[in-house]
């Protein structure tokens, strides 16, 4: 008689066993790393200096520790910072000069300082800090100015009436 065949447990138990193993693949946490975007748009040869830290699964995008956060082109806000994405020491935006001054000890790569000369701020980004050198008078590192007042911070340099402010 065909209604006392026995019901296919064997196949309700693999069934059951499928679903709960994609289930428990499809619930399962996915391993992720913080990862820095910018906060707010940044100019190409500005330093980044806010961020924000954002969970990403983990080898999604590179990582960019221990690289300098300088603009190596314009970022907008929120876009991740990637290796491409920052520049080295160097980076200046276009039109900018490096000028040799006294740089305090203080200022480090990529920093923004403020070059006083004749009574008017200059803004300029520290490309290569002052040398270590605990004999120098006033060590003298490489900062980036705009094309516009480079003439006038090298004449203040020159002419030892030039101030840099570093914001702490």
């Amino acid at each position: 008689m065909f209604w006392f065949s026995r019901p296919p447990y064997l196949r309700w138990l693999a069934a059951g066993t499928i679903l709960a193993a994609a289930f428990a693949v499809e619930l399962w946490p996915e391993a992720t790393v913080a990862h820095p975007f910018a906060v707010e748009s940044v100019v190409a040869g500005q330093p980044i200096t806010a961020v924000e830290w954002r969970p990403v699964p983990v080898d999604t995008l590179p990582s960019v520790a221990g690289l300098v956060m300088v603009a190596a082109h314009d970022i907008a806000a929120g876009e991740p910072l990637l290796p491409s994405s920052l520049g080295s020491a160097g980076t200046l935006p276009a039109g900018w000069w490096a000028v040799a001054v006294p740089v305090p000890a203080a200022a480090g790569v990529g920093d923004a300082v403020m070059l006083v000369v004749d009574g008017q701020a200059v803004q300029g980004i520290v490309v290569t800090p002052a040398a270590d050198d605990p004999l120098a008078f006033e060590p003298e590192g490489l900062v980036g100015v705009p094309g516009d007042a480079a003439t006038a911070v090298a004449d203040a340099v020159r002419g030892g009436d030039l101030v840099v402010l570093v914001q702490p």
